[in-house]
């Protein structure tokens, strides 16, 4: 059986790979995920922050974190970072200084084509396997696969029709700390507007 050690630290990470595990059989997965997945070594709601303030208690818990990940990936046969390029690039750092043989693969790639392109060579030197969901990622990134966009496998059909209704969806983020950030400016928002609205929370908040 394969041994992946998979860091998803974000919701949205994890539904991507909820989706790539359904392609994989005969694999068991270590590192950071839901627990909905398995045992993770860390829960990753320990890792869902925004801004500058929400980090600095996170710091030392994520150097820490990323020690243990780098010894757990030599009990793994390859490695899955998924986005979160804070977390993942120092990871894999990391892992190649413990581990250096196992082959790091990095899925959803951090967006080098909006901010800090440097990000682009240092992604290369240290992870085996680019996997891009954009074409054009190949103009930022030496040799990437592209192996297509999850969210637009998602959609099975476009209601173009709903376009012309007036609705307006407010899309508040998808961490808790970012959404109660930005929810007193949608409310202002949608007091403002003369129009249908439906504020989108992701439905992994019960709350």
């Amino acid at each position: 059986m394969m041994k992946i050690l998979v860091s998803a630290l974000e919701p949205s990470s994890n539904l991507h790979l909820k989706e790539s595990l359904k392609h994989i059989k005969d694999v068991e997965i270590k590192g950071i995920f839901e627990k909905s997945l398995g045992e993770p070594l860390l829960d990753i709601s320990e890792f869902s922050v925004m801004g500058f303030i929400d980090i600095l208690p996170k710091i030392y818990k994520a150097k820490i974190a990323i020690k243990e990940m780098a010894k757990l990936s030599k009990e793994c046969d390859i490695v899955l970072l998924i986005d979160a390029p804070a977390f993942n690039i120092p990871l894999a750092k990391e892992i190649k200084k413990q581990n250096p043989n196992i082959q790091i693969n990095y899925y959803i790639l951090p967006k080098t084509w909006a901010w800090k392109q440097k990000r682009a060579k240092v992604v290369r030197e240290y992870c085996d396997n680019l996997l891009s969901i954009f074409p054009f990622e190949d103009k930022f990134y030496e040799n990437p696969i592209y192996v297509g966009n999850p969210l637009l496998d998602m959609i099975t059909t476009y209601n173009t029709s709903s376009l012309k209704n007036g609705n307006i969806a407010l899309l508040a983020g998808s961490r808790k700390s970012e959404i109660k950030s930005l929810m007193p400016l949608f409310r202002e928002l949608k007091n403002s507007l003369n129009k249908n609205y439906t504020i989108v929370i992701p439905p992994f908040f019960s709350d």
